[in-house]
């Protein structure tokens, strides 16, 4: 075998990991995933980079060496990247990228702050809370169409953040 190729047959059953699961660990299964999606459509690696053209933001790639990183256990994807993946694929990111089991993050706890930055009213924000892949997926395509000029009100990603607190 190939130096940095992945052995898929000796893989573990698609599921969850433990929660103790190393990020190398959740990065071998989120390959074999891949690659197991890809092989059930007869679908080379190019193959996935041409299908998946089409929902790739302007000023955004998807490459023939991404999906290589990713069939190789190299990387995950980033959210964006993440996002067409599923979109060409029509899976959601959960069924690509494996939970570690980990608790989910008690609402009470969850934090979204916000800073103002300039004198044009722009804004940091950060969210301290665990939320799920395809949440993430939403919650990084609002921000990225932020510059066209859309206001989001809170109740379009309230099932992602939970109950809007008082504070």
């Amino acid at each position: 075998m190939a130096r940095g190729v992945m052995n898929f047959r000796n893989a573990a059953p698609k599921g969850e990991l433990a929660a103790d699961a190393t990020r190398k660990e959740v990065i071998v299964e989120f390959a074999r995933r891949l690659q197991a999606e890809l092989v059930r459509r007869g679908w080379s690696q190019g193959d996935l980079v041409s299908a998946a053209q089409p929902h790739v933001p302007e000023g955004k790639s998807f490459a023939p060496y991404d999906v290589s990183n990713y069939i190789r256990g190299r990387s995950l994807p980033a959210a964006h990247k993440l996002q067409i993946l599923c979109e060409t694929l029509g899976l959601k990111p959960d069924e690509l990228i494996p939970h570690r089991g980990q608790p989910e993050v008690q609402r009470s706890t969850a934090r979204l702050e916000t800073r103002v930055q300039d004198e044009d009213g722009n804004v940091w924000i950060r969210l301290n809370r665990a939320v799920s892949h395809e949440g993430a997926a939403r919650i990084q395509a609002i921000l990225n169409n932020e510059d066209r000029g859309w206001r989001l009100p809170y109740d379009m990603f309230a099932d992602v953040l939970g109950p809007r607190g008082d504070d």
